[in-house]
C-alpha cells in the first residue's frame, strides 16, 4: 500500500512538473485524467484497477505563492503601462488633430480676410481712377503711400511696441 501511495505521489508530481502553476488550478479535470490513465497502465500489471483519481488543491510553497504573485502583479504593471502608454498616444494625436483643425481655420479665415481687402482695394483703385487723371501706376503709388501713412499711425498708437519697416521702391 505504502509502494502504490509512492507511485501516485510520483506520478501526481511528474505529471504536474509539465504544467504551469495556473493550469494546476485552471484544469484539473485534465490534470487528474491525465494521473488516472498513467497509473491506471503502471498498476494493470499487478492486477490493480484504477478507477478514479482524487488530487487535493495544490499545496504550493510560500516562496512559490510570493514568486507566482510578483509574475501577476509585474503582469499588471505591464498592461498598465501599456494602457497608459495608449492613453497618452491617443491624447497626444487628438491633441495635435485639433491643432492642425484650428490652423485650417485660421488659414481660411486669413486667406478669406485677404480676398475682401483686395476686392475691397480694387474697387476703390476703380473709383478712384474714373475720377481722377491719374495713370494706373500713379494711382497705384497713391494708395500705397496711404497704407504706409496708414500702418504709421497705427505703429503711434501702440506705444512705440510696434516695428515697422519701410522700404522704397528703387532705393
Amino acid at each position: 500500500e505504502k509502494q502504490i501511495e509512492a507511485y501516485v505521489a510520483t506520478e501526481a508530481r511528474a505529471v504536474a512538473a509539465a504544467k504551469t502553476f495556473d493550469q494546476l488550478y485552471t484544469d484539473r479535470d485534465e490534470f487528474t485524467r491525465t494521473v488516472r490513465e498513467s497509473l491506471d497502465e503502471a498498476m494493470n500489471g499487478y492486477g490493480y484497477e484504477i478507477r478514479a483519481v482524487l488530487i487535493d488543491d495544490p499545496r504550493p510553497t510560500e516562496e512559490m505563492i510570493s514568486a507566482f504573485n510578483e509574475v501577476l502583479s509585474s503582469q499588471r504593471r505591464l498592461e498598465a503601462a501599456e494602457n497608459d502608454g495608449e492613453a497618452e498616444k491617443i491624447k497626444r494625436t487628438k491633441s495635435a488633430q485639433a491643432s492642425a483643425a484650428a490652423l485650417t481655420i485660421t488659414a481660411s479665415g486669413i486667406a478669406e480676410s485677404r480676398s475682401i481687402i483686395a476686392e475691397g482695394n480694387a474697387k476703390a483703385l476703380a473709383a478712384f481712377r474714373a475720377d481722377t487723371t491719374l495713370t494706373d501706376n500713379d494711382a497705384m503709388t497713391f494708395m500705397m503711400d496711404i497704407n504706409r501713412l496708414e500702418a504709421l499711425r497705427d505703429a503711434a498708437t501702440h506705444g512705440g511696441r510696434t516695428v515697422l519697416v519701410t522700404g522704397e521702391s528703387g532705393a
